[in-house]
């Protein structure tokens, strides 16, 4: 078996290097916080110019401008807690769900009520507009779903009733008016086709549903709840993927601007970003407190977060560097294709291809001094070449874990005079402090004085390690001390500002 030689190991966390992806998506910098009335129940953006968006919190539904972050209008006529809010696709109309059971479609540029529908008697969870903007369809907590029809003096819905639990998610077709997906608490998510009122398909989610959202074209319906996001195929109802990077239960899914990343939020106070198409994980944000909404603007400029204490955030990205980063996820995916200048210079971080051959390199290479003698087992010459001053420290640290790897530490000191001893306890005193290395050196110094303390005479350096490490050992419990104090001085700023706050 041919021998392996001491390789360098890492001793400390160095900074990962961020893609292009994530930087991104943390170009999201500008970010505003503002104390609403209540949970942020939901969100919703306008699809037209200039993408407003809507905040449902508390009895209020309140419009947003992206540009100035301020509030622009504000329907407060309402007499109970808002749960829903939706823009139809025109941007002209804004329907509302309340916890009286109400639905309500207003006029946005006047907040006039234009119609109140009273059909459910319980809490009104989702509405939607369908593709063809003439019907509203609601969700309830009443087990119930009820279309309407917006423009009809008539409040006469079309009612499904085959629900046995809460329904919590709705999702609309954007291209089919007559199709939606509704999901229960019942842990069932229902396929329904509104014109022939039937059920087109039923999926067994295995936990409570939590949000839909039907993909362009509707092949994939997204599911999320509990503490997984899971694609469907929508023609044979097939899942076919599984995303379960979450700890707490996922409460809010949607789309970026083109379709192409799925932002996900979740109770465990994160906002995890992924690619549509390989269903990776690319960026994860992390917030104050539990999510309860997300969403994001048609133009991909703002990135708005409903908290369930009530805080909103708003991030705005720079767009002056977005378009840059931009090109670069771009180039990072078409880069490195077969027979391309790229993939001729591409370099050692790059990624290997699974029809990829690893090439073996035969040549033999020379083995340095240390790797000599931990080859013949000779430990006490490894330890004296290792820690010669030629030698990085982090070379010199992987020889001494090597020896510890191999038992041999002990071996390496035992036998030693005053003389031979001497480099290595001025070794330990130089670097004893180092943050890589002190792991390593503080069993070093052990073995020293485990070995040599018995004989403390015949070794005049000792005495003045064992001096030295005291020293340094008060210097360091007087530093965390003075840590300690500065942490509660930090906490005590942070928790006020966070009382002002709310």
């Amino acid at each position: 078996m041919d021998y392996k030689r001491v390789h360098n190991v890492s001793t400390v966390n160095t900074a990962k290097r961020r893609s292009p992806e994530e930087r991104y998506w943390l170009s999201f910098k500008f970010q505003n916080i503002i104390k609403e009335y209540g949970p942020v129940n939901s969100l919703a953006f306008s699809s037209v110019e200039p993408h407003w968006f809507a905040v449902s919190a508390s009895m209020r539904v309140q419009l947003y401008s992206i540009q100035t972050k301020q509030v622009v209008k504000a329907i407060s006529s309402l007499k109970s807690i808002v749960k829903t809010s939706c823009f139809r696709q025109d941007g002209k109309l804004i329907a509302t769900g309340d916890s009286d059971g109400n639905v309500s479609v207003f006029n946005v540029m006047t907040r006039t009520c234009l119609r109140t529908f009273k059909g459910h008697n319980q809490a009104v969870n989702c509405v939607r507009f369908t593709a063809d903007k003439t019907r509203l369809v609601s969700i309830s907590d009443d087990k119930t779903i009820r279309v309407w029809e917006v423009s009809s003096q008539e409040d006469k819905p079309l009612v499904f009733d085959d629900n046995t639990d809460y329904l919590k998610a709705l999702a609309v077709s954007s291209s089919n008016p007559s199709k939606i997906a509704v999901g229960s608490y019942d842990h069932k998510v229902k396929i329904y086709d509104l014109d022939s009122q039937t059920v087109l398909m039923t999926i067994d989610f295995m936990d409570p549903v939590e949000s839909l959202l039907f993909y362009p074209g509707d092949a994939l319906l997204i599911v999320c709840g509990g503490p997984f996001v899971k694609i469907y195929d929508t023609f044979s109802g097939k899942c076919v993927a599984v995303l379960g990077n979450f700890e707490k239960t996922v409460t809010s899914i949607c789309f970026d601007g083109k379709s192409s990343r799925l932002i996900a939020g979740s109770l465990d106070q994160n906002v995890k970003i992924y690619n549509t198409e390989t269903f990776q994980l690319v960026a994860s944000i992390k917030y104050q407190q539990p999510i309860l909404s997300v969403a994001m603007s048609p133009d991909d400029s703002t990135l708005v977060v409903g908290m369930v204490n009530g805080l909103l955030s708003i991030k705005k990205r720079d767009l002056s560097k977005s378009s840059v980063l931009k090109n670069e996820i771009e180039a990072e995916e078409k880069a490195f294709r077969t027979g391309t200048l790229e993939y001729f210079k591409r370099t050692g971080t790059s990624q290997p291809d699974k029809d990829d051959h690893i090439v073996k390199d035969t040549r033999s290479r020379k083995l340095a001094k240390y790797d000599i003698f931990l080859k013949t087992f000779q430990y006490s010459k490894a330890l004296d070449q290792a820690i010669q001053n030629k030698y990085k420290l982090q070379t010199s640290l992987s020889v001494i874990e090597e020896l510890i790897a191999r038992k041999g530490l002990r071996i390496a000191i035992t036998g030693r005079d005053a003389t031979s001893l001497n480099p290595i306890i001025e070794y330990v005193r130089k670097f004893i402090m180092k943050p890589e290395g002190s792991a390593i050196l503080i069993e070093l110094a052990n073995e020293v004085l485990d070995a040599y303390s018995p004989y403390i005479a015949d070794y005049p350096n000792l005495s003045e390690l064992i001096t030295v490490l005291q020293f340094k050992i008060k210097s360091e419990l007087d530093l965390q001390n003075d840590l300690v104090m500065i942490k509660g001085c930090v906490d005590m700023i942070v928790a006020t500002s966070e009382q002002k706050l709310l």
